[in-house]
């Protein structure tokens, strides 16, 4: 099996550097990680950036199984307006970009809020967001993995799975969420 800690274990403490961050993971134990930092702000890592983190991390010893994606109140992946997606897609191809720089082969999705207004349309945005990193995603060999964030969206999570390929979408399953919505049996 092979366990992994999130980069942003401390971020929410103390916030150590990136160095003594990732020496902490591997003299505890940890040989893998999911990088998690920037999980929910606009930072678009430069191809230099890239370097430099996957550099850090095999100087640790250590693998970066996969990368969260991100997403902001202004950026999201179903974003109904064109500045708001459009941000959104950039921020997911950096993210795919940076998950295969860092030894990385899937990059982690919120799928749309189930909750509110219109979610025909932000469905549809959410495919169209998909779509446009497909390319880029099968190239690289990096999956999109649809995380479980509430408690109904098992059915977004079933359109996607009966419309994708598991080559570039898969699942990303969060015992915590499940717990917290009550829906473990189902998912």
């Amino acid at each position: 099996m092979r366990l992994s800690i999130t980069t942003d274990m401390f971020n929410y403490s103390f916030n150590p550097g990136l160095d003594k961050k990732l020496s902490l993971f591997k003299e505890h134990g940890f040989d893998f990680l999911h990088w998690c930092d920037n999980w929910n702000d606009d930072v678009i890592y430069t191809g230099d950036q890239m370097k430099e983190y996957a550099k850090a991390v095999s100087d640790h010893g250590l693998t970066c199984l996969d990368v969260h994606g991100t997403a902001t109140h202004d950026c999201s992946i179903d974003a109904l307006d064109d500045t708001g997606h459009k941000g959104y897609i950039k921020l997911l191809e950096n993210r795919v970009r940076f998950c295969s720089e860092v030894g990385g082969d899937a990059v982690v999705v919120h799928p749309p809020r189930v909750y509110g207004p219109d979610l025909e349309k932000r469905v549809h945005r959410s495919k169209k967001a998909l779509e446009s990193a497909r390319a880029l995603c099968l190239d690289l060999g990096v999956t999109l993995a649809i995380e479980n964030c509430s408690r109904d969206d098992h059915h977004i999570l079933e359109d996607y799975f009966t419309l994708y390929e598991p080559e570039f979408i898969s699942f990303c399953y969060d015992s915590g969420h499940a717990n917290i919505n009550g829906n473990l049996d189902y998912l």
